[in-house]
Parts: C-alpha cells; structure tokens; sequence
C-alpha cells in the first residue's frame, strides 16, 4: 500500500524539521516554507493531506493559502488542516468555515493526525460540525492526566 501523502507548509524550518521527523514512519511528508513554494507544488504534485501552518510570513495567511489552492486543485483530492501553537476559539470557527477540517497544535504527532483523519474524531454528524472537537479530543488522547 502506498503510503500518503503530506504537503507541510511551515516558515519556521525547526518545526518542519520535527514534523517532516514525527510523521515519516507513517506518510511520505514534503514539507515547504512558503505559500509560494505550496502554489508551485500544488501545481504539478499531489498530496493528500495539507497541514498549513497559521502564521505564514511573505503576504499571505493560511486560509489565503487554502484558497489558491482549491482554485488549483479541487478540494475533493485532499484534506486541509491548520497547524498551531496557541489559537482562539475565534480564530478556530474563521478557519473552519473557510475550508479546514481542523485545528492541529503542535507539536504535531503521528498519532494526533491518524487521529484527525479516523472516523472516530468526528464528533458532529454534520459536516459543519465533523472535526470541531480535534483540538480537545487530540491534547487529551496525547496528553494524558495522570490521576495518581
């Protein structure tokens, strides 16, 4: 089985170095600096999954980024999710309903994107709803609290 695809779009080269590390036993992982770089992969490769970072740099944010995107490629050939250290609550709803699927904090983790992308994180019923939950559901699933 072939594994898929990742396009990591990330301006900090740290946390592309640690991403592109974390998901490698499970995805073939491209990771980019720029929304530039994405618009010119997009353009003559696929991928399956995009995990956009929310502060890009160079003029253009992430649901900018989505956007040329889909314009590109239609959204029916991959899955979009915004990456973050810290979010607000209003920020997550803006993102949401501009075409991602859900809000990722890093550090990303193999198992927090196999959890985002499982049937079992959508939490809704309806495609409004389905992975509004992945912040919460995910920080519990790779954080533990220790009850002893």
């Amino acid at each position: 089985m072939e594994s898929k695809k990742i396009l990591v779009v990330d301006p900090d080269q740290l946390s592309r170095f640690i991403v592109k590390h974390s998901l490698s036993s499970g995805f073939h992982v491209t990771t980019l600096s720029s929304a530039q770089e994405a618009t010119a992969f997009i353009k003559c490769q696929s991928a399956a999954i995009l995990l956009i970072n929310v502060t890009l740099v160079q003029h253009m944010d992430c649901i900018d980024l989505l956007h040329q995107l889909i314009s590109i490629s239609p959204p029916a050939t991959f899955r979009a999710f915004a990456t973050t250290s810290y979010i607000t609550k209003d920020r997550i709803q803006r993102l949401l309903v501009s075409g991602f699927e859900g809000v990722l904090l890093k550090p990303i983790t193999l198992s927090k994107v196999e959890y985002a992308l499982s049937p079992d994180c959508v939490a809704g019923g309806t495609s409004s709803t389905a992975r509004r939950n992945v912040i919460t559901e995910i920080r519990k699933t790779d954080h533990p609290v220790n009850n002893n």
